[in-house]
């Protein structure tokens, strides 16, 4: 984890998988296959995502569960 300011943390591909729950793979084909997923921070050469974009990627998916849920 490399933290930006104190509101913008990046996370590096494994602590993103932590937070998600998934594996190294299921990341990947996220950031190939859904184009609502967050989009990577280049970093050098290394590769991490915006805390705060995973955190809406995941509030955003749970209000699309409820509202299936809902109607």
């Amino acid at each position: 984890m490399v933290t930006v300011s104190n509101s913008q943390r990046l996370l590096r591909p494994k602590a993103a998988c932590q937070k998600l729950g998934v594996g190294p793979t299921t990341l990947k084909m996220l950031v190939r296959n859904d184009p609502t997923f967050p989009r990577k921070v280049a970093i050098g050469r290394a590769v991490a995502f915006l805390e705060h974009e995973l955190d809406a990627w995941i509030a955003a998916r749970v209000k699309e569960r409820d509202a299936r849920l809902a109607a």
